[in-house]
């Protein structure tokens, strides 16, 4: 099978449709950096099932689709295609019949990834699954992406373990066995659930059987109660129409005296319509003479109102007089401190002008003072600041000199205390080189500890099989224990059920004597029967109803030949002894025969339930309740014993279960202490080995510290030889400074400058009081002549408001002399409207007194019609009551008759077609009483399950499937654990086998790119499946090592050895190199490149190298570039190489 052609479209870069083809040879992939060469090789990768978005270098899978650029819209969807050729007939069993095949996955946004194989709709694990069975796929060890040689060189061995799988072929035997034990724990579970479902139906099944026997029972009991109902209901409907018949006579009487009454109440209406007629005409005049006498009150009321708006007006006029003259008074005040301020103002103004005449001279003359003795100081400052200057620069160059030789002292003396350090760690590295006992000792631990470890895994082995042996016994004892404790559950229950139902049967009035007979088995219908219900009264007369004590029969009536007396199957109390002694016992088949010999107060019984007496009264299959309860009780001393049976094996089987229990947890301390005697071993074998390479590598890093000090001492020497003549010099240089304590003259010189600076900063602080004066007097000029503003507008104010407040005054005085003569003109009104109202009040009570003797009239009225209509409603209410008791006499005539048709489906003439003895009917209440007794009978049964074997028949047919289907899971179970076993076996030959064959490649192959030796080995588990694969290799020149101590170029070679020998154990259809060259020189480049032209030609594999080296370009048998022209859209162009050297040698 070949890879033949790539399709690509809206995939990351490759917005248009491209098409990759893989041809046969070598194919390079090439193009500047970002180009999307890896884009064209993660497609390929893609389309085989990649699921994870990581390793599509994306957050999401949705990131694979074209997103856009500045000049192109992005795609909603991604679309790759891959071709391969089946010309061969080696494709998976399942697919071999096809002569190509074309798996395409398409992803749109928010819609997830859809497989096709030919067109077809598929899952992504098939797709994957078909890959793995082809040796390729998105984990295979022939897709080789940057990084994954540094991956595959620091992966611990239990990674590197899927290389194994691959190159063996069971990638997808692994995921089958992987899927297979899945479904085995998912059956087992299944099976465990089975198990404990046919247990719960078999126990309802026996359940639903007792309940069908009620359920019969129940059934007779119904079609009885159906009779006394009837019987019972027919009495309630005839007493019903009698009923109604009664009330209805008395509703005509009732209804006579209502008429009579109503005539009354007529009479009585029209008097007290007259006097109410005659009432408003004397209401209407009482009111207008009220009205009257209201409006004089309204006058007067408003009369003193005025009086009162005087008296008020006078009193605010007297205030509003007083406030105007102390305002006056007070604006007087203030003209007078106006015209004092100015005075003052003026007299400070004049001063001031006086002294700011004087300031200017005195300001000039003490400016130029200061600028005298300004310029003096500066002088001095210059010839202070150039001695200075001279003297740091002198100070500065000897503490140069004196840093440098200590700098140079201290640096020799570090110099020497390194050779000395230098030559002791020397010393050291040759003692511990020179001992190589403690590797040959190491190396002996290592073997040792890889014997124990092994013999240490076997024992564990062993444990395991012990303790998986121990755990199979437990499950069977714990099964026995389940079903022998469900049996003991079970009767337990049913024990305890029949007990409650006992004590609930028993009378509050004593313990009924049924609970102290005793019966043989098979007899308790003929107890019951024969004595019926009498069986639940008790001993004793101290209740309503019981068993007394009488002495026994002086002449006893024999009983007839052929019955035995009841008394000899039943042992009771002495009470009944007399009631038993002449109850016989016969076979079904005589009883009607002997009835006929019976004698005053005998009865004969059948075992099967029927029953004769003296009277000729027989009943045929009287199942009473009190034979019921004899076969319970009976049943429940036959549970007793088989409870104490169930619980001995209960008792057992928990016995046994708690040592099969113990059995398991020795075997698993047993297996955890080998366990942990195996996890032991395996750390001691792992300390020895690292031991062993720890004392190898410091070894090695000892001799190459031992180098690195004899160059570091050579160094070290000449570095102090050029230190020691730089030391001369500048010791030199220090002893020809002059001294540090020349006299230059730079003291007295400072402190001249210090006492000019004094007077300079005295003859300042002058210069500054006289302006800071001169300042002070024109603020405070300029602030008198505001004030004066202030003050002047004060005046002015003043004396305008005090001309307002005198003619306010004097119009307050003209509005109290208009309101003199005011008071006067209201008393002469005040006296004229008291007369006015003592007319009108005579008025009104004249009308009131009129109107008061017709509401009298009105009242008596009132009071004879409400005595006549209060006869007229009780006799309405009477007539009521009486329509009320027809209605209910014959709502319970319907009432009855709507049971009667529901309950028992006819109409009431009906039943007395069907009751016997319909006319001599007992009362309702006796028919109710017996109608009662016989739903107590049914309802002592307790809740019945009609149903109960409609329900049995069911359970049984779902108890036979689930049978059948245990029986078919179990063997589902065997099926798929020989399937394991085979895939384990058939996966441990092939992986052997393969690691075989890759070890030997390896060797080859690693010793061929670069020399030395190399190996593989199975690591961390002596079974094949769960071993992990570790590399060693030595350069050639070098000890045997681990990858990790390897250069990166050395790790490449070694990495690409084992990728191609596992290529070889299983070649794959394609194989990708992704700048796997990168770290090669151009030596290993060439041996590389010698290498896959010799694969190429040998196989069928088409190899796809992406490289950014000449010489691999040089090559390849043909070359892809990927360009983006366009920025972010890649494009693909293709040269032949080998068609161009054929054009080439042709020309």
């Amino acid at each position: 099978m070949h890879f033949s052609r790539l399709r690509l479209s809206g995939f990351k870069s490759f917005v248009d449709p491209t098409e990759f083809v893989i041809e046969p040879g070598l194919t390079g992939v090439v193009g500047p950096n970002g180009c999307g060469k890896s884009n064209l090789l993660e497609a390929l990768r893609w389309v085989m099932g990649e699921s994870s978005a990581k390793k599509m270098r994306g957050g999401g899978m949705e990131d694979v689709i074209f997103s856009g650029t500045d000049f192109r819209p992005g795609r909603n969807v991604a679309e790759v295609s891959l071709t391969l050729d089946n010309e061969a007939r080696d494709a998976p069993a399942a697919w071999n019949e096809e002569e190509e095949f074309q798996i395409l996955r398409r992803i749109e946004r928010g819609g997830g990834s859809s497989y096709r194989i030919n067109g077809q709709d598929t899952r992504a694990r098939d797709v994957q699954l078909f890959f793995a069975d082809i040796a390729s796929g998105t984990k295979s060890s022939a897709l080789v992406s940057q990084g994954q040689i540094a991956d595959l060189i620091q992966s611990k061995p239990a990674a590197r373990r899927h290389l194994l799988e691959e190159a063996a072929g069971i990638a997808g035997l692994q995921s089958r066995r992987h899927e297979a034990e899945l479904r085995l724990r998912a059956a087992e579970t299944n099976l465990e659930r089975l198990g404990d479902v046919i247990g719960g139906l078999e126990g309802q099944l026996a359940a639903l059987q007792r309940q069908a026997r009620q359920a019969q029972r129940y059934r007779r009991l119904s079609d009885r109660i159906r009779e006394a109902e009837a019987r019972w209901l027919l009495r309630r409907w005839e007493d019903s129409v009698a009923a109604v018949e009664a009330t209805t006579e008395s509703l005509n009487d009732a209804e006579t005296r209502a008429a009579e009454a109503t005539r009354i109440v007529a009479a009585t209406t029209t008097a007290q319509a007259e006097a109410a007629e005659a009432l408003p005409p004397l209401r209407e005049a009482e009111g207008e003479a009220g009205q009257a006498l209201n409006e004089l009150n309204v006058a007067r009321v408003a009369l003193e109102a005025e009086e009162r708006r005087i008296n008020e007006q006078h009193r605010e006029i007297a205030d509003r007089l007083r406030q105007l003259k102390a305002d006056h008074e007070r604006e007087s005040t203030l003209a007078e401190d106006a015209a004092r301020a100015l005075a003052e103002l003026d007299s400070e103004e004049s001063r001031l002008n006086e002294q700011r005449a004087c300031e200017v001279d005195a300001i000039r003359k003490a400016g130029e003072a200061v600028a005298a003795m300004q310029t003096k100081v500066s002088e001095l400052e210059d010839r202070v600041t150039a001695l200075a200057e001279e003297r740091a620069a002198r100070s500065a160059r000897r503490q140069a000199l004196e840093a440098r030789v200590t700098d140079l002292e201290g640096r020799i003396a570090r110099l020497d205390h390194q050779t000395r350090d230098v030559e002791a760690e020397r010393g050291q590295l040759n003692l511990g080189l020179d001992d190589t006992d403690s590797l040959d000792r190491l190396r002996r631990e290592e073997q040792e500890g890889e014997q124990a470890l092994a013999a240490a895994r076997k024992a564990l082995a062993a444990a395991q099989t012990r303790l998986q042996d121990c755990r199979q016994t437990e499950d069977e004892a714990r099964s026995r224990f389940r079903d022998a404790d469900g049996r003991a559950t079970g009767l337990t229950a049913e024990h305890d059920a029949l007990a409650a139902l006992a004590a609930d049967r028993d009378g509050t009035d004593g313990t009924p004597v049924l609970n102290a007979v005793r019966v043989t088995d098979g007899y308790e219908t003929a107890l019951g029967v024969a004595l019926g219900d009498d069986l639940d009264a008790p001993v004793g007369n101290s209740g309503s109803v019981g068993w007394s004590l009488l002495p026994p029969f002086t002449d006893v009536q024999p009983l007839p030949e052929g019955a035995e007396p009841l008394s000899s199957h039943a042992a009771a109390p002495p009470e009944l002894a007399r009631r038993l002694s002449q109850i016989g016992v016969v076979d079904d088949s005589r009883g009607a025969e002997l009835a006929a010999r019976l004698r005053t107060g005998q009865r004969l019984v059948s075992r099967e339930g029927r029953l004769w007496r003296w009277d000729g009264f027989v009943v045929n299959d009287a199942a009473t309740s009190a034979a019921a309860r004899l076969a319970q009780r009976a049943r429940l001393e036959a549970l007793a014993r088989e409870i104490e049976s169930a619980n001995a094996s209960r008792d057992q089987a928990h016995r046994a279960m708690q040592d099969a229990n113990e059995a398991v947890a020795e075997a698993v301390r047993r297996e955890n202490a080998q366990r942990a005697a195996t996890d032991e071993a395996a750390e001691t074998l792992s300390h020895a080995r690292e031991s062993h390479r720890s004392e190898e590598s410091r070894s090695q890093a000892a001799e190459a510290r031992r180098n690195d000090l004899t160059a570091m001492a050579e160094r070290i020497s000449a570095e102090r030889g050029e230190l020691a003549v730089s030391l001369a010099e500048a010791r030199q240089q220090a002893a020809d400074m002059p001294p540090a304590d020349a006299d230059d003259g730079l003291e007295p010189l400072r402190e001249e400058l210090g006492s000019e600076r004094g007077n300079l900063s005295r003859l300042r602080g002058e210069c500054d009081r006289l302006q800071r004066e001169a300042e002070f007097r024109e603020r405070r000029l300029s602030a008198i002549a505001q004030e004066r503003q202030s003050w002047q507008g004060r005046a002015s104010g003043a004396a305008t408001r005090i001309g307002d407040l005198e003619t306010r005054l004097e119009a307050g005085e003209a509005e109290a002399a208009a309101l003199d003569d005011k008071p006067a003109r209201i008393a002469e009104h005040r006296s004229g409207l008291a007369d006015s109202l003592e007319a009108a009040e005579k008025v009104r009570r004249d009308a009131a007194d009129r109107r008061a003797a017709a509401e009298d009239s009105l009242a008596a009225c009132d009071r004879a019609l409400r005595q006549a209509g209060a006869g007229l409603s009780d006799l309405r209410e009477e007539r009521a009551r009486r329509e009320g008791a027809v209605e209910q006499a014959r709502q319970a005539a319907a009432e009855i008759t709507r049971q009667i048709r529901e309950r028992l489906e006819v109409e009431p003439e009906s039943l007395t077609e069907t009751v016997v003895d319909h006319d001599k009917l007992p009362s309702a209440s006796e028919l109710e009483e017996k109608f009662g007794k016989v739903v107590r009978e049914r309802d002592n049964m307790g809740p019945v399950n009609l149903r109960a074997e409609i329900e049995a028949q069911e359970v049984e047919e779902q108890l036979s499937v689930m049978v059948s289907e245990r029986e078919d899971l179990e063997e589902a179970i065997q099926r798929l654990r020989r399937g394991i076993t085979e895939l384990n076996k058939e996966g441990r030959e092939r992986l052997l086998a393969a690691f075989h064959e890759i070890d030997a490649n390896f060797q080859r192959l690693h010793k061929r790119l670069f020399g030395g030796h190399a190996r593989l080995s199975m690591v961390d588990s002596n079974d094949p499946l769960e071993a992990g694969l570790e590399i060693e290799a030595s350069p050639s020149g070098k000890k045997l090592q681990s990858l990790s101590l390897l250069s990166g170029g050395e790790q490449a070679l070694t990495a690409l050895a084992l990728i191609f020998a596992l290529f070889l154990t299983n070649p794959s259809p394609v194989c990708v190199l992704d700048e796997v060259d990168a770290p090669l020189d151009d030596a290993n480049v060439d041996r590389f490149c010698d290498l896959l032209d010799e694969f190429a030609q040998s196989g069928d594999t088409r190899f796809l190298v992406v490289t950014h080296h000449r010489l691999t370009m040089a090559r390849m048998d043909r070359l892809f570039g990927v360009t983006m022209r366009e920025p972010g859209v890649s494009q693909l162009v293709s040269v032949d190489l080998a068609a161009a050297e054929q054009l080439r040698a042709i020309a």
